[in-house]
């Protein structure tokens, strides 16, 4: 009777956690809707707004919220996606000048294959790495590197990020985990002490684990260790591929099929799940291949477009985005320009201006491999008339602008703020053509 009477009990608790589970998560339903809508409504207003230094902080303070309400709410209800950890990684973009990971001068990414390392997790884990990735940078001479070093440990996946700073005493080592603590070698530099404190939340919710280790070399290793992704029946993941990407069953079943083999030959002695393996590669494949597919299609048209206006001035676009590209074209071709080429990164820019000697460049400030005003000053010494645009949305941050007066002529350069109307386009072209 007594086991009866408290049995009883304990369903009425699990009933009301259920019920509380599908409160909350209907709630989280219609703020993220809601939000969703708001911030759309707002932006929307803010692209009637004038130009001006005010209105292009607005837009960028509003930007800020909105990504950090959108990673709040991911974290509370923790939408899981299947991620390579390796292209996670690699899309950080690093401190205040947001420098690629990939081209940052202090980072060493050391892994075997990217076919064993996949995640499923809520998209705030990036934020998890770029914030002890950026610790690790902040608390060490910027003379040294940071090491990010990833290992297959059967079903989890470990991650090190090692500096050679200053350390963490022993005695801190679970303290600087609490809320708001900050290590007494670390206090003379700017912080909240929050940082590892949500570090830790997130990487408990994921079903991982976070240590502090001291580098033999001196230093500090973050070991974050979590699980890898698990496929539970493959038979039912070919039947989602089947169904996401229109393809037949046997098509999912022989890219598979292959992949199988390539795995096997490499991993079959490593002890960990080929299944999962070969789910989590063949939806990379068929992501990318699909990625190539609307890229292609993009690129036509891009290519296409450079065929109008033959004997009109040209421009040279530099983004990293295609689709910028996509939207600027055919508004410049309207106005009777020539698009003289495309762009991806600074590099690219320099070597394709050699080539092409367009009259005007449109460039964004910051890309991967070299950054715009990296790429301008390399364009300016093939030519010290080139003129530029540079697409940016840090358009009335003084540190830029003083940064784009120090390296070029007033009458070489004007900057237009991102994102901005059709009309601001043309007429800023118009205003640097003259």
């Amino acid at each position: 009777m007594y086991k009866q009477k408290h049995l009883l009990k304990w369903n009425d608790v699990e009933l009301k956690l259920s019920e509380d589970a599908i409160i909350m998560q209907t709630t989280l339903d219609i703020l993220a809707h809601d939000t969703k809508n708001l911030f759309t409504n707002i932006f929307a207003l803010l692209v009637d707004l004038p130009s001006t230094g005010v209105a292009n902080s607005l837009t960028k303070h509003i930007n800020e919220l909105y990504n950090l309400v959108a990673e709040a709410l991911g974290y509370i209800s923790f939408e899981k996606r299947i991620f390579s950890l390796v292209e996670m990684i690699n899309s950080i973009s690093l401190e205040k000048e947001r420098i690629p990971l990939s081209e940052h001068p202090r980072i060493k990414f050391n892994y075997t294959s990217r076919k064993l390392f996949f995640v499923e997790t809520g998209r705030v884990f990036k934020n998890v790495l770029c914030n002890v990735i950026e610790n690790a940078l902040k608390y060490s001479d910027s003379k040294t590197n940071v090491i990010i070093q990833l290992q297959r440990l059967q079903d989890d996946i470990e991650i090190k990020i090692m500096d050679n700073g200053m350390g963490i005493p022993d005695e801190e080592k679970d303290k600087v985990f609490q809320r708001s603590y900050r290590a007494q070698t670390a206090k003379h530099i700017e912080g909240s002490g929050m940082g590892l404190w949500i570090v830790q939340n997130i990487i408990n919710k994921e079903g991982g684990d976070i240590k502090l280790l001291d580098n033999p070399e001196g230093g500090t290793i973050v070991a974050i260790t979590i699980p890898a992704f698990q496929i539970s029946n493959l038979k039912q993941g070919f039947h989602m591929l089947e169904e996401w990407y229109g393809l037949s069953i046997d098509e999912v079943k022989k890219k598979a099929m292959i992949l199988r083999e390539i795995i096997n030959m490499e991993y079959a002695k490593a002890g960990v799940d080929i299944d999962s393996l070969v789910f989590a590669n063949l939806l990379d494949q068929l992501r990318g291949e699909n990625v190539q597919q609307q890229n292609g299609r993009v690129w036509v048209k891009l290519n296409t477009l450079k065929l109008k206006n033959p004997s009109a001035k040209s421009i040279l676009l530099v983004d990293d985005s295609l689709y910028v590209h996509y939207k600027m074209a055919p508004l410049l071709i309207k106005q009777g320009w020539r698009i003289a080429g495309y762009a991806l990164d600074g590099r690219k820019a320099v070597k394709l201006y050699k080539e092409v000697r367009p009259d005007l460049v449109i460039i964004d400030i910051t890309m991967p491999i070299m950054s715009g005003i990296e790429a301008a000053r390399k364009i300016i010494e093939l030519n010290s008339k080139a003129k530029f645009i540079f697409s940016t949305a840090l358009g009335d941050d003084k540190v830029l602008l003083d940064e784009l007066k120090e390296n070029f002529l007033a009458e070489n350069y004007l900057v237009i703020t991102k994102p901005f109307k059709h009309e601001e386009l043309i007429r800023t072209v118009e205003e640097i053509d003259n």
